[in-house]
């Protein structure tokens, strides 16, 4: 009798370990500098920096949960002093990007993959109306990059994981 109590003693214990390891939130305290580049003009390219403060953790379907303040300061846009609340999907690393201000007011500023420890981040603003009526113009901004070269490399990496995502879907 004394050994099942050991055993279940030892069950318990790991299971409250793997719960604290897996569920519990995490602290995130990071900031990136990356690069904002149009995919229509070769030729733009800024530095930027993105911070996060806030918590994550894993959700018990497997979706990772952000919770926290993101800073952004970009020539396209800023996020300042907003707290969001995002739902990474487990076999994607995507969410869409979005808060809601004071007045109830929607603010869509794209989606957004981080890989898991939040430290590669691409973030795709939405398609707005382009003055010429290209259907490729876009602003992509790749979290670390020190050029349009690396922000351009990073993006496709992702891009390409959204592709083998999508075609696992049908």
């Amino acid at each position: 009798m004394n050994i099942g109590f050991k055993v279940a003693g030892i069950i318990i214990i790991l299971a409250l370990a793997c719960y604290v390891h897996y569920v519990w939130p995490h602290k995130i305290e990071t900031q990136l500098t990356g690069i904002e580049y149009n995919q229509k003009d070769s030729a733009y390219a800024e530095e930027i920096v993105l911070r996060f403060d806030g918590w994550v953790n894993k959700l018990y379907n497997g979706n990772r949960r952000y919770v926290g303040k993101i800073y952004l300061e970009s020539p396209s846009f800023t996020i300042k002093d907003e707290t969001f609340t995002l739902i990474f999907e487990k076999d994607r690393n995507y969410a869409n990007l979005y808060s809601r201000d004071t007045k109830g007011e929607l603010n869509d500023y794209g989606g957004i993959f981080a890989k898991e420890d939040m430290s590669e981040i691409i973030i795709q603003t939405p398609d707005k109306p382009d003055p010429q009526g290209d259907d490729e113009y876009g602003i992509i901004l790749a979290f670390p990059a020190k050029s349009r070269g690396q922000a351009v490399t990073l993006s496709l990496k992702y891009q390409e994981m959204e592709q083998k995502w999508l075609q696992s879907q049908f």
